[in-house]
């Protein structure tokens, strides 16, 4: 039986020496992230909208083009050619054009803003589902381990059989035990490979493409809370609202009257084209009278509504995200309580409660169920460990998204 111990033992300090390969894993997901970042079509397609939006301001923020009018008289009774030219401006009233200009800024802006929320998303799903892969992947490690464990307590009951010292039926169980672990094991590959798929999607790459793993993994922390209106989508709403306050005075100028302002040449004679024969230089001027008040009035009061309600939604926006902070919180605080409670409490416990049950059950003080069952509780808790890691880590992005933040690691 104190061969049985030693196996353990080994099997255990090979479990750490794995675990110490976590201290790569915060690389290798920056790594993952930068590529995401840089080869995601999501992303790139936000940020080709926002190149596109910040290109209106341009064409909405300029005088029209002039008109040029030619009027030439091609039969007249009196025997003569007439030629007349016009050239014509349109100008709207005075501070229009500056108030089209900052409209389609403040858009631009907020789209922008949708940018960087769509960057941060990417982020935020690229970390879940490496944190997905982990838990899954770990899973299997830690099952593999202990069929191989499994069968270090096979050997030894088959020498107990051959001294009569245990029965056929602790060997069925053990093969019962095998087979169920065998079995968990394949359901986590299966589910390792669909998040493997998720994850080289949200990179771009070919969803069969490999991915190393790390048998443990490394804990963060979030830096630093700031105002919860600093997410993104709060700034775009944000800014949304500024472009319909400017609407608001674009509505106002528009029901203001617009001009088109002129010069043109007069010439009656054969010489049309020589400049000392122009004999009349006009000037023109068109006033656009807005007369339909009522339609002016109602785009006037649209874009007051379209203000306040950008600023209802930037309020429940706000609402919306505190409450789901203040949760991811208490999922933090869960997920650290539960990390201590396994890593420091019940794990040695279990572990030293096992080592006592193998001594025992090597001098007949101790039966295979008790061993069984202690197995069994520590190859739970060494899951549950794991899924309180991964789901502190998940809490930890999701703060961290909701914040717009950064976060720092924990060594």
């Amino acid at each position: 039986m104190k061969y049985v111990m030693l196996i353990m033992s080994v099997c255990f300090l090979a479990t750490a020496a794995v675990a110490q390969q976590g201290n790569n894993d915060r690389d290798a997901l920056q790594n993952h992230i930068h590529t995401a970042l840089e080869n995601n079509p999501g992303l790139k397609a936000a940020s080709r909208s926002a190149e596109a939006a910040r290109l209106e301001a341009p064409q909405f923020g300029r005088l029209s083009d002039p008109m040029l009018e030619v009027e030439y008289d091609v039969w007249s009774r009196e025997n003569m050619d007439r030629l007349e030219l016009m050239l014509m401006q349109r100008v709207p009233w005075f501070g229009t054009l500056g108030a089209n200009r900052r409209y389609f800024d403040r858009l631009a802006d907020a789209e922008d803003s949708a940018v960087l929320q769509v960057r941060n998303e990417l982020i935020r799903d690229v970390k879940l589902s490496w944190y997905s892969m982990h838990e899954a992947y770990h899973h299997i490690m830690v099952l593999e381990q202990n069929v191989e464990l499994l069968g270090q307590v096979e050997r030894q009951i088959l020498i107990r059989l051959e001294t009569g010292r245990a029965s056929q039926v602790d060997l069925i169980r053990l093969e019962i035990e095998r087979d169920e672990l065998m079995n968990n094991i394949e359901n986590y590959r299966d589910q390792l490979q669909s998040e493997k798929a998720r994850f080289n999607a949200l990179l771009n790459r070919e969803i069969y493409a490999e991915v190393a793993l790390f048998h443990d993994l490394t804990l963060m922390e979030f830096s630093a809370e700031r105002d919860i209106t600093e997410n993104p989508a709060v700034t775009e709403i944000e800014q949304q609202q500024e472009a319909a306050e400017i609407n608001v005075e674009r509505a106002r100028l528009n029901s203001r009257p617009d001009f088109n302002v002129g010069v043109g040449f007069m010439n009656r004679d054969f010489g049309i084209w020589d400049p000392d024969r122009f004999n009349a230089v006009m000037v023109r001027v068109e006033v656009g009278l807005p007369f339909s008040r009522t339609r002016y009035r109602a785009e006037q009061e649209q874009a007051r509504i379209q203000s306040r309600l950008r600023n209802d939604i930037r309020n429940e926006t706000v609402n919306r995200l505190n409450a789901q902070a203040s949760a991811t919180k208490r999922e933090i605080e869960t997920s650290r309580r539960a990390i201590s409670l396994y890593r420091d409490q019940l794990i040695p416990s279990l572990n030293h409660a096992l080592d006592l049950s193998l001594e025992n059950y090597g001098t007949g003080r101790a039966t295979f169920e008790e061993i069984i069952q202690l197995y069994r509780q520590i190859l739970t808790l060494e899951m549950n460990l794991n899924e309180a890691e991964t789901a502190y880590n998940r809490a930890v992005s999701e703060l961290e998204f909701l914040y717009g933040s950064h976060i720092i690691h924990r060594n």
